[in-house]
């Protein structure tokens, strides 16, 4: 999904629970442990482990909901757009079981781009 973080790098560190108190929720944090599955955030930098989020190295996500760190300001950004779209192309198609709508041709375009997404 992103790269690799190394000890040191500074990344965004976004909590559904920090919503509130934050910019957008997001936090600047430090990466201040690498392992084989995990990395581990400090926001402040006097090495409390206590104050540690746990983040997996594959998804970049933590164990609590919302949960989630981001290499950049563009990849929170990118994600926050990809959310909306696939809400709003849900709701279009879920519309439309109504009859009311998308046409044919819409659908047909759209399921063609899926198509090619998940061919290998």
């Amino acid at each position: 999904m992103f790269p690799r973080p190394r000890v040191g790098d500074r990344v965004l560190y976004a909590n559904a629970a920090f919503s509130r108190t934050s910019e957008r929720g997001l936090i600047e944090m430090v990466v201040v442990r690498v392992g084989r599955r995990y990395f581990y955030l400090n926001e402040s930098h006097d090495g409390h482990p206590w104050r540690e989020r746990k983040i997996t190295l594959e998804r970049w996500s933590g164990p609590g909901y919302g949960e989630r760190a981001y290499p950049s300001r563009e990849a929170y950004d990118g994600e926050v757009e990809a959310e909306k779209l696939c809400g709003n192309l849900s709701r279009a198609i879920e519309w439309n079981m109504g009859g009311q709508s998308l046409s044919l041709d819409q659908l047909q375009r759209i399921g063609a781009i899926m198509q090619e997404e998940v061919a290998p």
